[in-house]
């Protein structure tokens, strides 16, 4: 879970990293600013190409997956289910796609590629208000990218420009990009919600739902069962979850010489420590599977160091799991719905 400041391109002390940043934000704002004053779709298509080029040429000032307003942010949804067999361009078209916990700074860009890749809906869930001036411009921003440069995205099975551009109709561009709107209003007739709700109560219709996603989230719910069975509630059966779950103490974030397992050393009944629920990440293929979800793979892709003497030190349940559960800090998990 990453703490980097919103809005932020660009880390380090280097001055050519500085002055790279904000020509590229200038060269940005030139061409947002050309969309907006144009309002015409052959501008539009120019600009993107132009931007396209342009992120090209300048991709590595961008992918900075823990600020929200990153490419790298936006597609981490899209790369995330493509990065399973079971989820294929052909899958995704035409089907519905819920993001759970998304945050309120800037959901709808990261939904929006879901879109360019053909999806009908495309649902973000969370309780944090939606900050609108900030991600109704972000939203707009990665539609030109993905018009002009969608392989920046989606790799190699990167949908044609024109296939985005197809997608995409119905966007406003304009409208989200000047500065009187930005709001979900200048959007126009786009299938992109956000919903301000709860994840054990989407308000979603039962067996609605192609697929759901999640990145550092369920490690934050007090209700871990009833987040999967609202989950297994709005799934068609066949549609496919993946979530990304992080074990750690979130305090270690904020203090790095804090120990990742710090938390589970409190013998407290609360369901939730420290900001999470200290469900061991291996833990959630039970739960999953408890609730009619069939484990497809629960990868590990972090892990922290435990002995013995750091295991006896923690407090019950902890102390008695084995060492290889303790040890499995972040998972990727796929599951299917049964």
């Amino acid at each position: 879970m990453s703490r980097a400041t919103p809005g932020s391109v660009t880390r380090g002390p280097s001055r050519g990293a500085r002055r790279t940043s904000l020509s590229l934000s200038e060269l940005v704002d030139e061409l947002t600013a050309a969309v907006a004053a144009a309002g015409d779709l052959a501008a539009a298509k120019h600009a993107a190409r132009l931007l396209g080029i342009m992120t090209a040429e300048l991709g590595q000032v961008l992918e900075v997956p823990g600020n929200r307003f990153s490419r790298a942010k936006a597609c981490e949804t899209i790369r995330m289910l493509m990065s399973h067999p079971a989820m294929t361009l052909a899958r995704l078209a035409g089907g519905t796609f819920v993001d759970l916990g998304c945050g309120g700074l800037n959901p709808l860009a990261s939904l929006v590629v879901l879109k360019a890749a053909g999806a009908a809906r495309c649902v973000g869930i969370d309780l944090d208000v939606l900050r609108e001036e900030l991600a109704v411009p972000a939203l707009a921003r990665t539609a030109l990218e993905l018009m002009g440069a969608p392989s920046l995205y989606f790799g190699a099975q990167s949908p044609s420009a024109d296939e985005v551009r197809q997608n995409l109709a119905g966007l406003d561009l304009a409208a989200c990009l000047q500065t009187g709107e930005r709001t979900v209003a200048a959007v126009g007739a786009f299938p992109v919600e956000y919903r301000c709700r709860s994840a054990d109560d989407t308000g979603l219709e039962d067996a609605s739902v192609d697929g759901i996603t999640s990145t550092s989230f369920l490690e934050h719910v007090a209700d871990v069962d009833g987040v999967i069975a609202e989950m297994a509630r709005i799934s068609k059966p066949g549609a496919v979850g993946y979530h990304g779950i992080d074990g750690s103490d979130h305090r270690n974030y904020v203090d790095p010489h804090r120990d990742v397992l710090a938390f589970l050393a409190e013998p407290s009944p609360e369901p939730i420590v420290f900001g999470c629920n200290r469900v061991r990440p291996l833990d959630f293929v039970e739960r999953f599977e408890a609730h009619g979800f069939e484990v497809l793979e629960c990868r590990v892709v972090r892990e922290a160091e435990v002995t013995e003497a750091s295991r006896a030190r923690m407090a019950e349940p902890f102390r008695s799991m084995s060492l290889e559960r303790l040890r499995a800090l972040g998972v990727r998990l796929a599951a299917r719905r049964r």
